[in-house]
């Protein structure tokens, strides 16, 4: 059987019982050559498939809960009307609506109250520049109430935290009388 003519003027032949010696040097060839191109034929595939595996841990590893916890920060709006001092106050979001209240409490402090429509697990508010402080239940984890060791002025921003499950919620409020 002959041959067609191929590249480079060798004669391409088709598989059969004749070329079983061909086959057989290719492995020759190969057992022949160098150790570290043995080597690197042999592990450079494994290094693929173990890079990919390792690159989608580590992505997988970077998506912290923090991350996806911080993403579930909503705000709360604030009316317009809002005049926390003396006055309630209504905040809303599609999930949640809060009424928040603060009065001159005894000595220099202010009192501050607060209900939810759904329960939360818990409450932190603070004036702009001050340490939060944890609000309490009053009775029930859609009642809270806080006192704050120093007086509200006007135009001070109060700043509210909630925490339901997962979810974050946020506010900031500017005192204002009524």
């Amino acid at each position: 059987m002959v041959g067609l003519p191929c590249h480079g003027g060798h004669a391409f032949r088709p598989p059969g019982p004749g070329n079983k010696v061909r086959q057989m040097g290719l492995i020759r060839k190969f057992t022949a050559t160098n150790p570290h191109l043995k080597i690197a034929l042999v592990v450079a595939p494994l290094l693929m498939v173990g890079g990919y595996i390792i690159a989608d841990l580590f992505e997988l590893s970077t998506t912290p809960e923090s991350t996806e916890s911080a993403n579930n920060a909503k705000p709360l709006v604030v009316d317009d009307r809002c005049r926390l001092l003396g006055e309630v106050c209504e905040l809303l979001h599609r999930e949640i609506a809060v009424n928040i209240g603060a009065e001159p409490g005894p000595g220099s402090t202010t009192l501050v109250y607060l209900s939810t429509s759904v329960p939360v697990d818990g409450v932190l508010v603070a004036r702009e520049k001050a340490p939060p402080i944890r609000m309490t239940t009053r009775g029930s984890s859609k009642r809270w109430k806080a006192e704050l060791p120093y007086p509200l002025a006007e135009g001070e921003r109060i700043r509210l935290a909630l925490v339901r499950g997962e979810h974050r919620y946020f506010a900031e409020i500017t005192t204002r009388k009524p």
